[in-house]
């Protein structure tokens, strides 16, 4: 794909996440009834992208391409962005305004509904810790982030096949919700 894109003079888009290492959660959670949405950021953690992001870089490098690492949330993924760009690279990078504002608090359930987490499913999740909001936002002040946008992706609640398609004969499977929320809001600004 980065050949192709680059015969044509693209810059290659990727969602750097590695999905073998997240299947391999996935599988060890349900197996133990972790299925709450909450569990979708256990499943998804910083060390896949982490992975992925490098992996990426390190093809890029190989043959020369431009790439844009997107939905970037994590602060070891950053890094590798930024050791790349300081070797003059033509690596881009972009993280969302959900990276920088919420925590994986907000898949936990509400006191008036248990599903309530599946709102703030998305891919990569929202991390644990205030200071990997922190990181993104040195990652903005010093410009490793070259694009700052949403991911508008939204998901209706209440819809069968909305995020309550992740409630199967009435347990929480974190991953059957379809992952993405609103932010169209940020994009036009």
């Amino acid at each position: 794909t980065m050949l192709a894109c680059q015969s044509l003079g693209l810059t290659t888009m990727i969602h750097a996440e590695n999905s073998d290492i997240i299947e391999f959660l996935i599988q060890g959670l349900e197996r133990n009834g972790h299925t709450d949405p909450f569990f979708h950021a256990i499943a998804s953690p910083k060390i896949a992208e982490d992975e992925a992001s490098y992996r990426a870089i390190r093809l890029a490098e190989l043959v020369g391409a431009p790439v844009l690492l997107v939905h970037v949330s994590s602060d070891g993924a950053m890094k590798h962005i930024r050791d790349a760009q300081t070797r003059l690279l033509p690596i881009h990078a972009e993280t969302c305004p959900h990276y920088l504002f919420l925590l994986s608090e907000r898949l936990r359930a509400h006191e008036h509904d248990a599903f309530h987490g599946a709102k703030g499913v998305c891919s990569p999740p929202l991390r644990h810790h205030v200071e990997d909001l922190e990181a993104l936002w040195n990652g903005i002040a010093n410009d490793t982030f070259t694009v700052f946008s949403s991911d508008h992706a939204p998901t209706k609640y209440d819809h069968p096949q909305g995020k309550k398609a992740g409630i199967i004969n009435g347990i929480p499977k974190f991953s059957k919700i379809p992952k993405g929320i609103p932010g169209i809001e940020t994009r036009l600004s």
